[in-house]
């Protein structure tokens, strides 16, 4: 056959294909021989080329290219067969050939594997494509999507509702990293038909999972543009609900280089997207609202600008209050509840914008009633969070606080076993509000809540509650329900005053325990208050060291300082003042041991010495508080300082 070509052509006049095919098949003879001679005649007629198609040749030579060491002869035949379009077609329809065409790409042999392209780019169907693509080869498919001038709107909507499908890899998504298929499928969302929005959308929250297409992603200065459209236009519910997981996903996933440094996921913290996205939440079927408000409450907590936005914004504000007074499914009475709560906690100085009556009241009424009634643990401590952040001049809002049963519902909560620290965390903070701004002393309901502050500080509550139980301690023993020439002179005029002045007083208050709401004392506070001085955890012990202080006040001083120091508090102080974990929380310590350092047991236990060492190091050290320090080494005068 090689010296005489022209025996070729006779091949399929004397049947030579079937027999070689034949051999092919039974695996006898020389395969090489029968491979040769078919790879002449595949060379050589494209006539010849269609009978081979026929006659079972192509499932042969995918047998002979499977497994470890695959025929050359077998893949060089398959190239010239892939060169005729109807050979090529059953090429591609047959399930194994693209799976081991593709193996082949990663072959040691640079010649087999160049081969093996070479077939695969002959098989320019689309569902060889999209073969290809499921195999992990997606350079063909994205020729085709991207660059096929011919292609319809309906067979990339096809081609992406297919990519939808595939399990993808962060390899096969790194292949996908390109800007026009990107800007491709982006303009899918823009079509009118429902099939090429709904797959572009499925393609694209799919793709974004993987970090290097996300970024690319986002590179896209339509992109985010796209999305928001969407939102604000698409007819159809379940399209908005998509581009808001997109976006949802987005904002997620998004390292915090990116929030600041890509300009185009920028466009989301704009007051206007924010505007359109708090109308939307009116207008939205359920599933939407909640996705948009998780969305918002993502903004917010991603980019200050946003939250301050909303937060001194009447008319976005007013929106979110009356989305409570509607009758709503609890999951969006939920997610409205943490938006507010979320705009309003991040800042404690920068008070909420309420409307002015009546919608105030109903607003405010509103989170009592949730904190009062509702069912749902997180609806409580939203509305919790929300009523410790409210303003603090407002009498009208105390008022109602007062005549309401919120102090109720704060007991039930510090009774019960409750899961969520966070709940926790916001009731406290909410009875901060309400004893703070109390114009009166607290009455029977609060001392009720005395114990279990008092077991706050020791029991298993995380360290802000253990934090904000000890900073409302501390409230409600600074405050002087009754000044002096009151008390004269109800003492005067009522007997009853007369004989509550007559019950035990505490030791260390003596006959000013009357003008306190609360002795740290009489409670049994002081402890688990030392304890926590003890946990050098910042805040923890910031707020315990407050709290302390507050037992000198109105009192005689040794008696208090014996509480202290009787509890093991010279101790905790020279702890905190030798490793404390932040400076504040050392002067804290400095200005509690200024009211105890006189005491007897101090020199007598040897801890004057202790002291004295570790404020000679504050000295020298701790520029920020060697004044401080000087000066309490001084009210010792124990040792002369050093030169």
């Amino acid at each position: 056959m090689k010296v005489i070509p022209s025996c070729i052509a006779k091949a399929k006049e004397y049947k030579l294909i079937p027999v070689l095919a034949l051999l092919l098949k039974k695996s006898s003879g020389n395969t090489r021989a029968v491979l040769s001679c078919l790879r002449l005649i595949a060379r050589f007629s494209d006539e010849n080329k269609e009978t081979m198609g026929t006659t079972g040749v192509i499932r042969c030579l995918m047998k002979l290219l499977r497994g470890a060491e695959p025929e050359p002869y077998a893949l060089e035949i398959m190239l010239e067969l892939s060169k005729i379009e109807v050979i090529a077609d059953k090429i591609g329809n047959d399930p194994n050939s693209i799976p081991i065409l593709v193996s082949l790409l990663n072959y040691p042999t640079s010649d087999m594997a160049e081969m093996a392209r070479s077939v695969l780019e002959n098989l320019s169907g689309i569902q060889s494509t999209i073969m290809m693509a499921r195999c992990g080869y997606f350079s063909p498919f994205l020729e085709r999507f991207c660059r096929e001038a011919g292609n319809s709107e309906e067979t990339r909507a096809s081609m992406a509702n297919e990519l939808a499908r595939m399990r993808l890899t962060e390899v096969s998504a790194r292949s996908l990293e390109d800007d026009q298929f990107i800007t491709c499928l982006i303009e899918l969302l823009g079509c009118s038909s429902p099939s090429s929005k709904s797959a572009s959308l499925q393609c694209i929250k799919q793709l974004i999972a993987f970090s290097e297409f996300r970024s690319r992603f986002l590179s896209n200065e339509f992109a985010i543009p796209a999305m928001l459209s969407l939102i604000t236009e698409a007819s159809e519910q379940h399209w908005k609900q998509e581009a808001v997981v997109v976006l949802v996903s987005l904002v997620q996933t998004s390292p915090p280089t990116d929030h600041q440094n890509k300009p185009r996921l920028q466009v989301l913290y704009t007051s206007n997207t924010i505007k359109n996205l708090i109308l939307q939440i009116e207008t939205s079927g359920y599933q939407v609202q909640i996705s948009l408000l998780k969305l918002l409450q993502l903004i917010v907590q991603t980019f200050d600008s946003a939250r301050k936005w909303i937060k001194s914004n009447d008319g976005e504000m007013s929106r979110l209050f009356s989305a409570l007074k509607r009758d709503q499914n609890d999951g969006v009475r939920l997610q409205v509840l943490n938006l507010i709560y979320y705009v309003a906690s991040a800042d404690p100085n920068d008070e909420i914008s309420l409307p002015p009556s009546p919608a105030k009241d109903s607003f405010v009424n509103s989170l009592i009633a949730i904190l009062t009634h509702s069912c749902v643990e997180e609806e409580r401590s939203a509305a919790a969070g929300i009523i410790g952040y409210l303003p603090t001049g407002d009498h009208s809002i105390d008022e109602m606080l007062q005549k309401s049963a919120f102090l109720k519902a704060i007991n039930d909560i510090f009774s019960l076993a409750v899961n969520s620290n966070g709940l926790l965390e916001n009731s406290l903070t909410a009875l901060q509000r309400y004893v703070v701004c109390s114009n009166s002393a607290p009455h029977k309901q609060v001392r009720k809540l005395l114990p279990h502050l008092v077991q706050m500080l020791s029991n298993g509550a995380s360290p802000l509650a253990k934090q904000q139980a000890a900073i409302t301690l501390s409230h409600l023993a600074s405050c002087n329900s009754i000044s002096s020439s009151s008390l004269l002179h109800l003492r005067q005029r009522i007997p009853y005053v007369t004989q509550l002045g007559k019950r035990p007083l505490c030791p260390v208050h003596l006959s000013s325990s009357l003008q306190h709401s609360i002795c740290l004392i009489k409670i049994g506070a002081v402890k688990p208050l030392l304890e926590m001085v003890r946990t050098m955890e910042p805040g923890s012990s910031a707020a315990a060291l407050m709290t302390l202080n507050t037992v000198c006040i109105h009192c005689d001083c040794t008696a208090a300082a014996d509480a202290i120091v009787e509890s093991g508090g010279a101790a905790a102080i020279i702890e905190v003042l030798e490793r404390g974990p932040v400076v504040s929380v050392k002067e804290a310590a400095l200005t509690l041991l200024e009211k105890i350092c006189k005491h007897p047991r101090i020199k007598a236990n040897g801890l004057d010495e202790k002291f004295d060492k570790v404020l000679v190091y504050l000295i020298s050290k701790e520029n920020e508080i060697k004044v401080k320090a000087a000066s309490v080494r001084a009210e010792i005068g124990l040792y002369p300082g050093p030169s």
